[in-house]
């Protein structure tokens, strides 16, 4: 789904930059071959695309034409994680064996390092009410995950200081090692 929605925004790139008024008429583009409004050249594969509207012959024309119009204004940028993955929670999943263990590699952006970290909803779902569970979620995607402790803070509607405080309480209570009575 991802795929068509990009293979939609490209084509529509030139409407968006007021280059033309209408993706046909952008001499680059595939719209015009993808539609069949013009012979497809030998370069251009547009079988899959096609194949997402109909196997009947005349039908997916009218369908991609019809989906290309109405991606005007589509927000395809909203769900990148970390500059560089788009796609469903899966496929961030399966991507993320790849990423596992490039976290401190300087050379890849930080964004990109932690494209695959769980969101701040994620880390703290049914922590919130419990206090302990709380602080230690908090220190967790401060130390492990990156999250900045203003972030944080504005999460859970907290100070950015008490979120400093907690992550401090926690540092110091895994280091003191507990006594055994």
């Amino acid at each position: 789904s991802h795929l068509l929605e990009l293979a939609r925004y490209v084509v529509l790139n030139p409407v968006r930059a007021k280059a033309v008024l209408h993706p046909r008429l952008w001499k680059w583009s595939s719209y015009r071959a993808t539609s069949r409004e013009t012979r497809v050249p030998d370069f251009l594969t547009t079988d899959w695309i096609l194949a997402q509207f109909s196997s009947k012959r005349e039908l997916p024309q009218r369908g991609y034409r019809r989906f290309v119009a109405e991606g005007r204004g589509a927000a395809v940028w909203d769900d990148l994680r970390g500059s560089v993955l788009l796609g469903s929670d899966a496929f961030v999943k399966k991507l993320s064996r790849l990423l596992h263990g490039k976290a401190k590699m300087k050379e890849i952006p930080q964004a990109q390092r932690r494209a695959t970290r769980p969101s701040l909803e994620k880390l703290f779902q049914g922590k919130t009410k419990d206090k302990a569970k709380r602080d230690r979620a908090i220190h967790e995607a401060v130390v492990r995950h990156g999250y900045t402790q203003s972030a944080i803070a504005s999460h859970l509607d907290l100070h950015y200081s008490t979120v400093s405080r907690i992550v401090k309480q926690v540092d110091a209570a895994q280091e003191t090692p507990t006594e055994k009575t």
